[in-house]
């Protein structure tokens, strides 16, 4: 026999006894509050170590310059008086930079104008000085690259050609080209309906066309010996040559459709 069972039933105690636990019951509320609280202390902690003022480096580095500005001596009299004579030689300097610039602003000027009188003196009383022709070249002024007829080889339009006392005549059906290059001076029509021009090709030398029956350029208009400026159909073309006095010339022989200057 078992020897618990022994000491039980000597002890009357029941063998088939029940025990019933029944756990505490869990008290949430408490705890929850509990852990409010221990948040509240943490938060309360936290915002009391952020309100103490702190120092930072920005802060610091302020205090330092205004405790240094506060500490330093103030200017001696000796010093202020350096001072004040210092900043009237750098006025004083200035002036005579300023006055030393209009000084040769006012040289430039007078050697300008007394090259622009110059000029001007030259250009009324030597028309023909080196600096006028140099000028003209620069400025646009006229341009006379020649200045004697003979100085000109003219050639002329190709054709039968005849040569009576400076009078040239070209027949046949032709273009008619300019002798030498120039410009357009005049532009002529008669009664029958044929064209003269005129041809300035230089202050001494100039060319008349006369008896054209087409022409293709307009006054003032520049032409060249290699371009054809009209058209004769058929009929007789004329061509004389003029000095710069008005003078018809005729020193000359024709060899070909070169004009040969007899001088």
């Amino acid at each position: 026999m078992n020897e618990k069972l022994q000491y039980a039933k000597m002890l009357d105690i029941p063998v088939t006894s029940t025990v019933t636990y029944k756990p505490p019951k869990k008290r949430l509320f408490k705890r929850r509050k509990k852990d409010e609280d221990v948040k509240k202390q943490l938060l309360d902690k936290i915002n009391g170590e952020a309100a103490e003022p702190q120092i930072t480096e920005e802060t610091a580095v302020t205090e330092n310059s205004e405790l240094a500005e506060n500490v330093l001596p103030e200017k001696s009299e000796t010093e202020n008086a350096c001072e004040e004579a210092t900043s009237m030689v750098r006025i004083a300097e200035k002036k005579a930079k300023k006055s030393s610039r209009f000084g040769i602003i006012g040289v430039q000027l007078c050697v300008i104008g007394a090259l622009v009188l110059g000029i001007f003196l030259t250009d009324a009383f030597m028309a023909d000085s080196g600096i006028n022709t140099f000028i003209k070249g620069v400025f646009g002024g006229e341009k006379t690259t020649v200045k004697n007829y003979d100085d000109f080889k003219p050639v002329l339009s190709s054709g039968t050609v005849n040569v009576n006392e400076g009078v040239i005549t070209i027949s046949g059906k032709n273009s008619i080209y300019a002798p030498c290059d120039g410009t357009v001076a005049a532009i002529s029509k008669d009664e029958n309906g044929t064209y003269t021009v005129e041809v300035k090709h230089s202050d001494n030398f100039k060319t008349l066309l006369m008896g054209l029956d087409m022409i293709y350029v307009e006054d003032g208009q520049t032409v060249f010996g290699n371009i054809p400026l009209g058209y004769v159909n058929g009929g007789n073309a004329k061509l004389c040559f003029f000095d710069g006095d008005g003078r018809m010339l005729n020193d000359f022989s024709v060899d070909g459709n070169a004009v040969i200057w007899a001088v």
